[in-house]
């Protein structure tokens, strides 16, 4: 239960990155140690489907809760404290440009094509969102302005420090979304957002996942002029845009807090990119080097994930439940010699049935003492896939990875294992699904 409260608190502040101009989901998901469980998700939507929708399920509803708790105060500050309340926004989106600007060049040293990507989407992109209105007319709320709306959110969650609400403020969409979410709009509001950002994210989560990977400097720096110049005309008065920032009743005072503010901003800004490198951090720090099993994988092109976990010792993680790892078993038959039995970790064999299915009259477990020496690894790293590429012992799986879709195995080190497709491990080792526990 706390578990499950924990991603719902979770999925209420990730709302923020959806509604806040300068915060971003995919930051906010990231420091939460959300962003590469859902990307693995959205890149592999069939692995594990129902067992991740259980598990994002309490994110959703925080989402669609904290939508609701900040949606109305914002409408309200906009309305009545528009100045102040847009600078302190911009200096929120300024806090975090040092760390976008460093994130461009993670990969690599800038280079001129860098600068050019850089310089080109700023005036580019600042010329069409300013003259938009000249070109496209007024952009009116709509059914399918929301959808659009809602691809901008999705890529604000997709690529880690690019915020949505900014783009939506130049556009005149920011303010009848919160009015949307405040008044619980679902079919003319959430219902477009949600099919624009299910849809970008089914689309361009893989290709986003890629471009990240082997361009990433380039989108980074595609990113810092789209910020850079959409945060510039949050706070510049545009006579073509109803809901561009306007100083007509602004006094002294209003703009000695918008200043106030506006530093204000820049601090949360930067506090929040320091917390989320911390983060990265800490990930780099905990990345996993690959064992001799995902090496065989990886070279034969079989998709599986790389798991540091032990579950004999240690607590599982919250998204991992026991029955979905199994152990590997090595006996020995009277007639076949050496056998493999994997079942879940929470099962016992039945070496009777183990038998019959092997074609044995009996089996049994073979010794601790010589276990090293028959499969080649030590007990707690015994697994399917490096037994098979030593030994050609049968390898009978219980029928409950099939059922499953999914299992999780030693990766051939103690303390390391993996999740694959039940059906694909057993075509690679060439084992056969039985019933094989008590």
């Amino acid at each position: 239960m706390f578990a499950w409260l924990s991603r719902l608190a979770k999925g209420i502040i990730i709302a923020l990155g959806f509604i806040l101009p300068g915060v971003s989901g995919g930051v906010l998901a990231s420091i939460l140690g959300l962003y590469q469980k859902i990307i693995a998700f959205l890149a592999h939507p069939t692995r594990d489907f129902f067992k991740n929708i259980l598990f994002f399920l309490p994110v959703g509803i925080g989402g669609i809760l904290g939508i609701a708790l900040f949606s109305a105060p914002l409408e309200w500050l906009l309305a009545h404290h528009q100045v102040s309340t847009l600078w302190a926004f911009t200096g929120a989106i300024v806090g975090t440009l040092p760390s976008l600007w460093q994130e461009a060049t993670l990969e690599g040293r800038r280079d001129q094509l860098d600068w050019g990507i850089l310089i080109g989407t700023f005036f580019i992109s600042g010329l069409l969102l300013f003259f938009l209105n000249d070109l496209v007319g007024t952009i009116p709320a709509s059914f399918a302005s929301f959808v659009l709306a809602g691809a901008l959110i999705a890529l604000g969650i997709l690529v880690p420090g690019l915020s949505p609400s900014n783009l939506l403020l130049i556009m005149g969409l920011y303010s009848p979304m919160l009015t949307g979410f405040k008044n619980l709009d679902l079919l003319g509001v959430f219902l477009p957002i949600a099919i624009g950002g299910a849809i970008t994210m089914i689309l361009f989560s893989k290709a986003m996942d890629y471009a990240l990977e082997n361009h990433h400097s380039r989108v980074y720096h595609f990113i810092l002029g789209l910020v850079i110049s959409s945060t510039l005309l949050i706070i510049l008065p545009n006579p073509r845009s109803a809901e561009s920032i306007s100083y007509a009743d602004a006094d002294f005072g209003t703009f000695i807090l918008a200043l106030i503010l506006f530093l204000g901003g820049i601090a949360l800004g930067v506090w929040m990119s320091r917390l989320e490198g911390k983060y990265k951090k800490m990930s780099k720090k905990t990345k996993i080097k690959k064992t001799l099993v995902d090496q065989i994988l990886d070279k034969a092109g079989i998709a599986h994930d790389s798991l540091v976990i032990n579950a004999k010792t240690g607590q599982l993680p919250e998204d991992i439940a026991r029955e979905d790892v199994f152990k590997t078993l090595a006996l020995i038959g009277d007639k076949t010699g050496p056998i493999i039995g994997i079942l879940p970790i929470t099962e016992h064999l039945a070496e009777k049935k183990l038998a019959k299915i092997s074609g044995n009259k009996k089996v049994h477990m073979i010794p601790q003492k010589d276990l090293q020496k028959t499969t080649g690894y030590v007990h707690g790293a015994n697994n399917p896939v490096g037994i098979r590429q030593k030994h050609p012992y049968p390898i009978y799986i219980d029928e409950s990875a099939f059922k499953k879709g999914n299992m999780i195995v030693s990766a051939g080190e103690v303390g390391r294992s993996i999740r694959i497709n039940s059906q694909t491990l057993a075509d690679f080792v060439q084992a056969t699904f039985a019933d094989i526990k008590e």
